[in-house]
């Protein structure tokens, strides 16, 4: 099986300030890798104070084939 649809998910940090209010590198290289074999992808930054909710919300509605 293919993976077409991808969602990427920055967890929340509950100790400090790790990773600010911006994107971790790491995740942008892969993003950027998936984008240039062809892949789809969306990307949900939970650090940003998104909750267990939205992550559902957004699986439900982007309805990805491998959640990372």
């Amino acid at each position: 099986m293919r993976f077409s649809r991808i969602l990427l998910i920055t967890p929340p940090y509950l100790h400090g300030s790790y990773g600010a209010s911006f994107p971790l590198a790491g995740l942008g290289y892969i993003a950027q890798s998936l984008q240039d074999n062809g892949f789809e992808y969306s990307m949900l930054e939970m650090k940003l104070g998104y909750d267990v909710n939205k992550l559902v919300e957004k699986i439900r509605s982007y309805r990805p084939d491998l959640v990372g």
